[in-house]
């Protein structure tokens, strides 16, 4: 069903503390959330070092949502399919985000998405979301994403004095209690730079070897177990670490394009640029699954 895929490859990023804001003398004072936000890149988004993962194409596309019951390994070949949410975010119209596993996690209410080779987030209004099994707030879980983030002027926006961005393209957080996601983020004003961010095991990726360049999609794996967490970015490993264990909520919610609803964020909690090819894992991916991912490229 899927041909032979070719693979990209990126310089690894740079590793700061585990569990703190950087760039943030505390976390919101709500307790909103307890992940890592990116601190002021050194390079800004002129660094060249980064490879995109937009030139990897599949020889044969999906032509619906694949049902992962009805597949094997054999079926699947080199793809891994999704026991969570998956949505690949390839609708034309409309403001549903349908999930491709039986689970149906369907994202119902996308405000303010374009679509165009995914859907494209604005970084000021643009969201979705929906109820999910309370195991997404649980340890082991996997997110992976192809993100092609847009430049954004809103790093100094003083909300939560979170500096940069909180984790915002993929997100389990519920205000308070905290959770699990990812974000990318390229900013201009103050002191240029970019930044990828993982709720809840204290990443800082910035340009500390290589930056993120606006307009380039990477693709972004966190793979979470209860005692090790690691993050790669174009499959290559970038940094691992100890994660910490969100408290227990009444509801959970899985959002795409912002961090939470706690409107304090202000901005900072909506990504902005193209998303394609989301995929939730009740697991801790291995990494030779996280390259088999990004060598089929996005879906379809």
């Amino acid at each position: 069903m899927w041909g032979a895929l070719a693979a990209a490859t990126v310089a690894a990023c740079g590793l700061d503390a585990v569990g703190t804001y950087v760039g943030s003398s505390s976390p919101p004072s709500d307790g909103g959330s307890s992940g890592s936000s990116g601190s002021s890149g050194s390079s800004g988004s002129s660094g060249s070092s980064g490879s995109s993962g937009s030139s990897v194409s599949l020889d044969a596309g999906i032509d619906s949502p694949v049902d992962s019951s009805t597949m094997d390994a054999s079926d699947a070949g080199p793809v891994v399919i999704p026991d969570f949410a998956w949505y690949l975010l390839d609708e034309t119209s409309g403001t549903t985000a349908h999930d491709s596993t039986p689970n149906h996690y369907d994202i119902t209410n996308l405000t303010n998405v374009a679509w165009g080779s995914g859907a494209i987030f604005d970084g000021q209004s643009s969201k979705g979301s929906t109820t999910v099994a309370a195991g997404l707030r649980q340890a082991p879980v996997s997110f992976t994403a192809w993100l092609a983030p847009a430049a954004r002027s809103d790093r100094n926006a003083n909300n939560f004095n979170v500096v940069p961005f909180p984790p915002n393209a993929v997100s389990g957080d519920a205000p308070g209690f905290f959770g699990f996601g990812i974000g990318l983020n390229i900013w201009t004003d103050g002191t240029p730079g970019s930044a990828l961010g993982v709720e809840n095991v204290g990443y800082d990726f910035t340009n500390a070897g290589a930056a993120f360049i606006a307009g380039t999609e990477y693709f972004v794996a966190a793979t979470i177990n209860t005692t090790t967490a690691q993050v790669y970015v174009n499959a290559v490993l970038a940094g691992t670490g100890s994660p910490t264990t969100p408290g227990a909520a009444a509801t959970t919610t899985l959002r795409l394009g912002n961090h939470n609803d706690d409107t304090q964020y202000g901005s900072k909690r909506f990504y902005k640029g193209r998303m394609r090819d989301v995929r939730v894992y009740k697991r801790a991916l291995t990494s030779s699954e996280v390259t088999q991912i990004h060598a089929a490229g996005p879906a379809p």
